[in-house]
């Protein structure tokens, strides 16, 4: 693990462990979660005030104690506190989402790739289907775009190289692209890659 340099580095790497711990095991009390994240509770209670004043995270009901004494306060992700666009890119079609943090689909989009296509089609079928997504999401609380493709795909570089049986089209610098007409964070990995993410945490 890449150790944080300074203490902006390592708020944001504790922020976005909290983030995780509630994504996956939600919903928890303060003193769970300061088990889980490994945080501190002054470090932890700073953040989920943090968190509830953004609309991030949300109290809920009263969590189970092995003593008589009072129940604790659960705490999970708000339905609405942060959402990112999710792009797949198949050989056959331009799908995506608009995805909350506890998994709830906001909007879909998709468009058909063929036999027809070429780099200029692609383009515009993968601004139009992003676009859209991001316009369904502009009350919600945008994080960022995530892209999952077919390989092989330079992650460093966010490029589709040079997929097989792919209309000839190649080099395709699908973060650039993103990122120059939305101005906003986009991550991008082979599609198998993402799927076994997914399938480690969930």
């Amino acid at each position: 693990m890449i150790k944080p340099n300074n203490s902006k580095e390592n708020k944001v790497l504790n922020r976005n462990n909290v983030i995780k711990m509630l994504m996956l095991h939600a919903p928890l009390s303060r003193i769970e979660l300061s088990k889980l994240s490994g945080l501190s509770k002054m470090t932890l209670t700073n953040i989920i005030n943090e968190f509830l004043e953004e609309g991030i995270v949300t109290e809920g009901g009263k969590g189970v104690t092995a003593t008589s004494g009072r129940k604790p306060i659960t705490l999970s992700l708000s339905e609405n506190g942060f959402t990112a666009v999710g792009v797949y890119i198949s050989r056959n079609a331009i799908s995506g989402c608009v995805l909350s943090a506890v998994g709830k689909i906001h909007a879909i989009e998709s468009t058909p790739l063929g036999l027809s296509d070429n780099q200029e089609t692609f383009e515009k079928k993968l601004r139009s289907v992003t676009g859209s997504l991001l316009r369904q999401a502009e009350r919600h609380n945008l994080w960022g775009i995530g892209v999952g493709a077919i390989g092989p795909v330079d992650v460093r570089s966010g490029t589709i190289l040079n997929p097989p049986d792919f209309y000839g089209i190649t080099d395709i610098p699908v973060k650039e692209i993103l990122s120059a007409e939305y101005g906003m964070p986009v991550y991008i990995d082979n599609d198998m890659n993402a799927a076994a993410v997914a399938e480690k945490y969930f």
